[in-house]
């Protein structure tokens, strides 16, 4: 007679179905015990191959025992294939890959998501291997532990370099802050009104003098060879004199700056049409007659000059404004002249 019986491997916990041939209930019971299981139901089957309850016949692995005369039991074997650890490995897969970026500060915070979904899916994987006796659960907890381990991090290194972020961001806040303040506290000083040939004095102790505004081509040299500008320009002479006989002042001259030199501060060009002139730079050429120098010595003098575009025939009236030569006390300078007072250079 066939009798099936239902039970779990006394070693591993694995669930089994066998259905076993044998003389009686107890015969079949002694040797499910003697095959190491342990019996939790023991009915008679209908015939050879019975399957348990519920389980597909494509799900099952049928393990046939050898009939023998010393062994009369005629034994089928239905085991279930173990239990799949696939989340586990998920978890895990996602815990490395976690844990190689977590320790780069910004892009940490990808690996928050990363890896809290390797914590969950090795929760689910933990679950799931309990409610199977055990049976994968080795891959849920290394990817729980490695998922954990990779979101702690990510949060420590991203949090951190946030802050770091949100620091700088208020740092150069403040910084503009009192940038502004100190550029409103300037803009509130009157400006100086200043004409042609007449000096005034800089916050530094230099007297400055403009002078000569004419138009022409501007001879260039670049220490290697002499040329001349393509087009014309309108230059404006200017005189730097230090009437110090103690202290030595910085000073770049005026024809290598503008560029670098933001709006509002370097000096520009404008007519009484509101039509503006950009400033004309040489790059490593100097012009001729002048020199590049960084200090001023007490009691000399250094010629400089500005060069801008040359201005519509139309404008009559100009007007030089800027605080690349600050004026002692004063904001800026407010330098105007007419196209009367302007030369020509053959």
């Amino acid at each position: 007679m066939n009798y099936r019986i239902i039970g779990a491997n006394r070693e591993t916990g694995r669930e089994l179905t066998v259905t076993i041939e044998a003389r009686s209930l107890l015969d079949a019971q002694d040797q499910a015990a003697d095959m190491g299981l342990v019996v939790s139901d023991i009915r008679e089957a209908g015939g050879l191959p019975a399957v348990a309850p519920n389980a597909p016949l494509s799900s099952l692995r049928t393990v046939e025992a050898p009939f023998s005369p010393g062994n009369p039991a005629h034994v089928v074997v239905h085991q279930k294939p173990a239990g799949s650890s696939s989340l586990g490995i998920s978890a895990l897969i996602l815990g490395i890959i976690a844990f190689f970026i977590c320790w780069i500060p910004f892009i940490s915070l990808i690996s928050i998501p990363i890896s809290g979904l390797g914590v969950l899916l090795a929760a689910i994987g933990l679950w799931m291997a309990i409610a199977r006796r055990g049976r994968g659960i080795g891959f849920a907890i290394a990817g729980g532990a490695v998922s954990g381990i990779a979101l702690l991090i990510a949060s420590v290194t991203g949090l951190g370099a946030t802050a770091a972020l949100v620091n700088a961001s208020n740092a150069i806040a403040e910084a503009r802050e009192v940038t502004n303040a100190e550029e409103r506290a300037a803009d509130a000083r009157p400006e100086l009104q200043t004409a042609l040939g007449q000096a005034f004095e800089t916050e530094d102790g230099l007297r400055v003098t403009f002078s000569n505004p004419r138009i022409g081509k501007v001879k260039l040299d670049s220490g290697f060879s002499k040329s001349e500008s393509r087009d014309p320009c309108l230059m404006l002479d200017v005189l730097i004199d230090n009437p110090s006989t103690t202290k030595r002042v910085d000073w770049l001259a005026l024809f290598e700056r503008g560029i670098s030199f933001a709006d509002g501060l370097r000096l520009d060009l404008t007519d009484e049409h509101g039509n503006g002139y950009a400033r004309v730079m040489f790059g490593i050429n100097t012009p001729d007659g002048l020199q590049r120098v960084s200090k001023i010595d007490p009691g000399k003098s250094v010629a400089d000059r500005l060069f801008f575009e040359v201005p519509l025939d139309v404008a009559t009236s100009f007007l030089v404004k800027g605080r690349d030569v600050r004026p002692k006390g004063q904001d800026a300078i407010r330098l105007r002249f007419s196209k009367a007072d302007i030369g020509k250079v053959n």
